[in-house]
Formats: C-alpha cells, sequence, structure tokens
C-alpha cells in the first residue's frame, strides 16, 4: 500500500520514496488506458508517426 512504501522510507537520489512508482499505476486506473495504449495515442498524435519518438520521451 502507499502508506506502508512511505513508512519504509526508501528514498532516491532526490527524496522521493516508493510512492513513485504508484503513479503510472493510478495514471492508468483514472484514465481507464494502459502505458502501452497512451503511447500508441501519442504514436497517433504529437509524434506523427515518428517511432523515434518514443526513445526521446520515454527514456530515463
Amino acid at each position: 500500500s502507499a502508506k506502508g512504501l512511505e513508512r519504509r522510507a526508501f528514498l532516491n537520489n532526490t527524496g522521493e520514496d516508493e510512492r513513485i512508482f504508484l503513479k503510472s499505476l493510478y495514471e492508468t486506473v483514472e484514465s481507464g488506458k494502459t502505458t502501452a495504449q497512451l503511447m500508441l495515442d501519442r504514436y497517433h498524435s504529437d509524434w506523427n508517426g515518428n517511432i523515434g519518438k518514443v526513445f526521446e520521451d520515454c527514456s530515463f
């Protein structure tokens, strides 16, 4: 649970705890679309069919 992750208090180098990994899960539930579906939407709109954009926009 989010509270459990907060209690563990394992922080990254920017001071965020593990709850940051829940962000994409919450976004999926709220939007009703998976990450893959959102990427396909961007491929057909913002990226204008340029698959190379996936590497620019989704790298970390």
